[in-house]
């Protein structure tokens, strides 16, 4: 039993936990003197081990001291101290033996009456000597299992610290992943609310297509009933039906405004019908529709206008193309016709200009 000073002694010490597992281990079976030889904190737990159980198992401490000192690797102790504890053992068989053989020897002369005893001597002699060898393959078993023990803990310890690291790696894969779904959640519901703006243009766009749509169909029903009230002119040669035109070829918004501006100013069935094909987009029809406004005022004109009147009036209901929303179109010098014998062909003339 060791001392209060010794147990303060080793609690001074700066050992781990399995150091001091081997220190326990050794406070009730050996003296201080020995466990001395183990109390050292350069050696490891495997190194103290060996030496503690080199001291039970009988080792002499000198031999201890000697041979297993704290550079000489556990592996190295562990050979030394099975190679002391076989010598020792042997070396008392060795002496048993001897001994035997004296006595034997000092009773040759009472051979006969020794001679069972001689025999269950030397039979008890071989079964120590078989338990002997037994015993010491049960160490050797026992050492390596206990060894194998001890790896396994270690690789334990380690598998359980890399199981530790993959569970933080995957708890921080998991707060990745929820910052991603939440990140993805919140621009799902920015598109959802785009997506219902979107929506509600186009049902504002689609009914103003639909407003646009009446409008033209008012447009065409009012130029149908104009032109069937309309007498044709002298110098066409084939009637001509805005109805049927309008009906038949589908126009745009743009391009019926400019069909209709140009039946208020005033054009004629023929310049009508030159304005309203398909191939011409609103621009060209906005500069013919202009050039035969201007023609018109022109062919209008009378030689006893007074001189403070304007020979080519504007009519009531002719509004400019800016007070309209749209921008003015240059009309080209060459539409500008001087020449009054061309006037009957200006139609004609014109589309090939704007590209009939």
């Amino acid at each position: 039993m060791v001392s209060d000073e010794y147990l303060d002694k080793i609690s001074g010490l700066p050992l781990d936990e399995w150091q001091l597992v081997q220190v326990k281990f050794a406070l009730d079976l050996l003296p201080e003197d020995q466990i001395d030889l183990f109390l050292d904190e350069r050696m490891n737990y495997q190194q103290m081990e060996q030496i503690r159980i080199a001291l039970m198992d009988g080792v002499l401490p000198k031999v201890v001291k000697r041979e297993m000192t704290v550079t000489v690797p556990w592996d190295v102790m562990r050979q030394i101290r099975i190679r002391e504890s076989e010598s020792r053992d042997y070396h008392d068989i060795a002496e048993m033996v001897q001994g035997l053989r004296e006595d034997l020897k000092s009773y040759q002369d009472k051979e006969c009456v020794y001679l069972q005893d001689q025999h269950r001597l030397s039979d008890k002699i071989k079964s120590l000597e078989q338990e002997l060898k037994e015993s010491m393959d049960d160490n050797n078993r026992l050492q390596t299992e206990k060894q194998e023990l001890q790896d396994t803990a270690v690789q334990t310890k380690r598998a359980l610290q890399n199981m530790n690291l993959k569970q933080e790696d995957l708890t921080k894969q998991v707060q990745n992943f929820t910052d991603v779904v939440q990140q993805k959640n919140e621009e799902i519901r920015n598109k959802n609310k785009e997506l219902s703006e979107i929506q509600d243009e186009c049902a504002t766009m689609k009914a103003t297509i639909e407003k646009l749509e009446k409008q033209a169909e008012q447009l065409r029903a009012q130029i149908d009933k104009v032109v069937h009230d309309e007498q044709p002119k002298r110098w066409f040669q084939k009637p001509f039906d805005l109805t049927k035109t309008l009906m038949r070829i589908d126009f745009d918004a743009a391009q019926l405004e400019q069909i209709r501006l140009a039946y208020d100013e005033g054009c004629s069935e023929q310049q009508l019908k030159t304005i309203a094909r398909k191939k011409l987009d609103a621009d060209r029809m906005s500069q013919l529709r202009q050039y035969y406004f201007l023609l018109n005022r022109r062919m209008t004109a009378t030689d006893d206008v007074p001189e403070d009147q304007s020979p080519n009036p504007v009519p009531e209901n002719y509004i400019p193309d800016s007070e309209r929303g749209m921008d003015a179109l240059p009309v080209p010098e060459d539409m500008y016709i001087a020449d009054a014998d061309w006037r009957m062909n200006d139609e004609t003339y014109f589309a090939d200009v704007i590209g009939n």
